[in-house]
């Protein structure tokens, strides 16, 4: 049996950057995940995923984004290394263009840096994208891409560092309660973890592990492929390149990454799965419809 002031149940992103930001205000914060931290089984545990203040005329979400730039300065100035890249997002807009339309009116309205740029204007800029690619394009150059997996090790360094401890192999399989307040955690093993609080962060385990609670959470295989593009990879570094997305075509993808690789992933939710942890093959539907896009708008 162990007594925490806190216990966060989870170890990707969310999980780790909780515990570090309650133990550097004086907690005592233990992480606990059922694989490791990171988890490479994980929700979050990847090179790199979109940072986006666009999001439609969601205004809640772009006010959340743009609260977080300063925070993720704040924790590179402190651990010294890089954790957001603000290359920017291009929205395409080649359905009927509403989505993008109301991103760009959240972001102007927000007073968000952010352009509307004509079809002349995208291909000036990024020439390896093909010319009629779409209508119109949104790009605010405050987003990019977070390196995630970077992150994630980052804060779980300092939740050690703030005296905190990390613990992987621990399956939760009962959230005990009394009086309607949650008192501990029993894990497959038959071990008690108590704490005065605790934080569930536990992405496609969380069905499992808040069973007693009913919470209606559907799990979704969302696919991605990494390619390698055959000719000109200097025009597709962060630096030349942003990260891009078609909503209309549920497409989302990335700058060339340190060895090379170009990211494509899906942007509408997947199929639904029973099981928490997908098998690491690329799915040859969503492969085909991936060549085919980039064929059509990035041919290189």
């Amino acid at each position: 049996m162990s007594h925490h002031d806190v216990i966060v149940v989870g170890g990707g992103i969310i999980g780790t950057s909780a515990a570090y930001a309650l133990a550097r205000r004086g907690h005592k914060v233990l992480v606990m995940d059922q694989v490791s931290v990171p988890n490479p089984q994980g929700s979050s545990d990847d090179h790199a995923r979109v940072f986006r203040l666009a999001h439609g005329k969601d205004a809640f979400y772009t006010d959340l984004a743009a609260r977080t730039i300063p925070l993720w300065k704040e924790h590179e100035r402190a651990f010294g290394e890089e954790f957001l890249t603000q290359n920017g997002v291009l929205d395409y807009a080649c359905g009927d263009g509403r989505w993008e339309e109301a991103s760009y009116k959240t972001l102007s309205e927000m007073r968000l840096r952010v352009e509307r740029l004509d079809p002349r204007q995208v291909t000036e800029r990024y020439r390896m994208v093909r010319p009629r690619c779409c209508k119109f394009a949104v790009f605010h150059p405050d987003g990019g891409m977070v390196w995630a997996k970077k992150a994630i090790e980052a804060f779980a360094r300092g939740v050690q560092r703030a005296r905190g401890r990390l613990e992987g192999g621990v399956r939760i399989v009962k959230v005990l309660r009394d009086k309607g307040r949650v008192t501990a955690l029993k894990d497959a093993k038959g071990g008690f973890w108590r704490a005065e609080h605790f934080v569930f962060c536990s992405g496609a385990w969380t069905r499992e592990v808040l069973a007693d609670y009913g919470i209606p959470v559907s799990i979704t295989r969302q696919e991605c492929l990494y390619m390698r593009p055959p000719r000109n990879q200097g025009r597709y570094r962060p630096t030349h390149f942003p990260v891009f997305s078609f909503h209309a075509k549920g497409v989302h993808g990335f700058p060339v990454h340190v060895h090379g690789f170009l990211k494509l992933g899906a942007h509408r939710p997947g199929p639904v799965s029973r099981q928490p942890v997908m098998p690491l093959v690329p799915d040859r539907k969503f492969e085909g419809a991936a060549r085919k896009f980039l064929k059509e708008f990035v041919p290189d």
